[in-house]
């Protein structure tokens, strides 16, 4: 009937919070009382419809379940005062501000400290506009999120090549404290790789490149001596070669080409017995 339409196009833009709103809104009159007169031409049809109707029933307080005291937050994935706005993290936001630190509070399967540190990847490096984003911000799971992979209540690897980062690398990602693997090939990263990186002793594949980042490689680079696999290939960076990278006895790759180094190429990589890629070409260097 003509009445049936107008109340159901106008219910289709009432926002609808919980049961007892939706029994309210099933009476019109009670509708009108809300928001004002329906605005139709058949409106005193649509109010004989209301007149004959079967009266909703709202249910009393012992009627409406009360929520479990143990649900998680967002269980259900739900909107949530303590869920960031992924359109609010804007490049060059801090956690300050953002709920952030409240949102990783209910996070259980990581550290607090990881969780505000894969955020903060998201934030500095314009993760609205990355590629492929599937599940970052929609629940309290971050290990099910996109590139994230977690062993033993951490994160183990942080994998987002060419996903269209932009921005520089956080410094708080030295906070995924058991970090094996970076791998953020192929983004527009720029800046200077951050100090922090070359504490990660846990590191095993390091790969950031073809991006634009600056600086020159520290020689607290031989920290690293788990890592199996450098690649920093196509960016801007400079300097001479530290000989510490001849320190790195796991090494499988090594990868350096396509940046301005400069300098004589140490001779201690002759003591990487163990490699199967080096590139070193179009840089600046002379032979050992």
């Amino acid at each position: 009937m003509p009445g049936d339409e107008v109340f159901q196009s106008w219910l289709a833009i009432i926002p609808v919070q919980s049961v007892t709103e939706i029994c309210r809104l099933m009476n019109p009159q009670l509708l009108m009382e809300v928001h004002g007169p329906i605005p139709s031409t058949n409106l005193e049809e649509t109010e004989e419809i209301s007149e004959t109707s079967t009266p909703s029933v709202t249910p009393t307080p012992s009627e409406t379940p009360a929520p479990s005291e143990t649900s998680a937050p967002f269980e259900t994935l739900q909107p949530s005062a303590t869920m960031p706005n992924p359109e609010d993290l804007l490049p060059g936001d801090s956690l300050s501000g953002i709920d952030i630190l409240a949102f990783c509070s209910t996070v259980t399967e990581i550290p607090v400290e990881e969780c505000t540190a894969i955020i903060d990847l998201y934030v500095t490096d314009d993760g609205a506009n990355w590629e492929n984003l599937n599940g970052w911000l929609t629940n309290n799971q971050p290990c099910s999120w996109y590139g994230i992979t977690c062993v033993d209540g951490h994160v183990q690897r942080v994998s987002l090549p060419e996903n269209r980062l932009t921005g520089t690398i956080p410094s708080s990602i030295t906070n995924v404290s058991f970090l094996e693997e970076l791998n953020l090939f192929g983004n527009s990263l720029i800046g200077d790789i951050p100090a922090g990186l070359w504490a990660m002793t846990s590191l095993q594949n390091l790969r950031l490149s073809s991006n634009s980042l600056t600086g020159a490689l520290p020689t607290e680079l031989g920290n690293l001596q788990q890592l199996t696999v450098l690649d920093l290939s196509g960016n801007q960076l400079q300097g001479d070669l530290p000989n510490q990278l001849g320190s790195l006895l796991q090494l499988t790759e090594l990868s350096l080409g396509g940046n301005q180094f400069t300098g004589m190429i140490p001779v201690e990589l002759g003591n990487l017995t163990g490699l199967r890629r080096l590139a070193l070409e179009y840089n600046l260097m002379s032979g050992g």
